[in-house]
């Protein structure tokens, strides 16, 4: 039986009543078509893509995480080397991004910050993000990655 004729979230599974045309659990609109995408304007759901191990949630963000390492690998950070920070995309396919990335050091002052652009982050996909070695005035302890803006990929775009 379709999800239509059912009233069956095809994103939560919750079941609604027979004339609801959204759903009472996450609000998605159920008026869907057998493809599972609706009328002008509709983008479909990913499925959301698993969370890295050990990654950590972006601010002001969902369904987007990150990770990070010294550019020569490992989390060992001494302040001499430059920086490796891995974005992923658990969620909708992004563009244009603004990333603002702070660092604070082991004294608790500041000692990175700077705004990156990523022009396309796709559903299940990474982002490389380099900083080198001059940039940072110091050991890092704390590393905050922000998203300051994004635009929704067009709907055909998956990559």
């Amino acid at each position: 039986m379709s999800n239509a004729m059912s009233n069956v979230c095809p994103r939560c599974r919750h079941e609604s009543p027979p004339a609801a045309r959204y759903c009472a659990s996450c609000g998605l609109a159920l008026d869907l078509t057998e493809q599972g995408a609706g009328g002008a304007g509709r983008v479909r759901h990913p499925q959301p893509a698993a969370v890295p191990p050990g990654a950590i949630p972006v601010e002001d963000a969902t369904q987007l995480y990150f990770t990070y390492e010294s550019a020569l690998g490992g989390h060992d950070l001494s302040g001499t080397e430059g920086l490796r920070i891995r974005v992923a995309n658990v969620g909708y396919p992004l563009q244009e991004l603004q990333f603002e990335v702070r660092g604070i050091g082991r004294d608790g002052a500041p000692v990175l910050r700077r705004v990156y652009e990523v022009p396309h982050l796709g559903h299940a996909d990474w982002a490389e993000i380099e900083t080198p070695s001059y940039d940072i005035a110091g050991p890092l302890r704390i590393l905050h990655v922000k998203l300051i803006g994004a635009q929704f990929a067009p709907a055909d775009e998956t990559t």
